[in-house]
């Protein structure tokens, strides 16, 4: 069976990471999230500026992406969570994902290639 890349994108505070660690634990799949990676940056390489951050962002990105091709190639399905800019992210995802899930925080079910996934109890979207 070909190794499966899921990612949960979407913009802040839509449930990524609650959605992301649900669906990682359900479907028993390693999850890196561009969040926690970021964090080790800054406790690493400390905090600036905002523009800073921008760049912190984007490198925690290119590792996300860089992680999934690896462990993809090695046979190993995986999921991603980030809020992968659509002029930079999202391309490079469409070249090697099998499903990317946008979250719009008006929906209460998201559809993942066959199968549905309901939100957690006590996850409200926003809006």
């Amino acid at each position: 069976m070909l190794p499966v890349l899921i990612v949960i994108s979407g913009l802040p505070c839509t449930g990524k990471t609650t959605i992301a660690e649900a669906l990682a634990q359900h479907l028993h799949l390693p999850l890196f999230s561009k969040d926690n990676i970021k964090k080790l940056l800054f406790d690493t390489l400390g905090w600036s500026e905002r523009e800073w951050s921008r760049k912190l962002s984007h490198t925690s990105n290119q590792i996300l992406l860089h992680l999934a091709d690896q462990l993809l190639a090695a046979g190993v399905s995986v999921l991603l969570e980030s809020n992968f800019p659509p002029h930079a992210g999202r391309p490079a995802l469409a070249k090697i994902a099998s499903g990317v899930c946008h979250l719009d925080p008006r929906d209460r079910v998201l559809w993942l290639g066959f199968f549905s996934f309901r939100m957690p109890p006590g996850t409200q979207p926003m809006g």
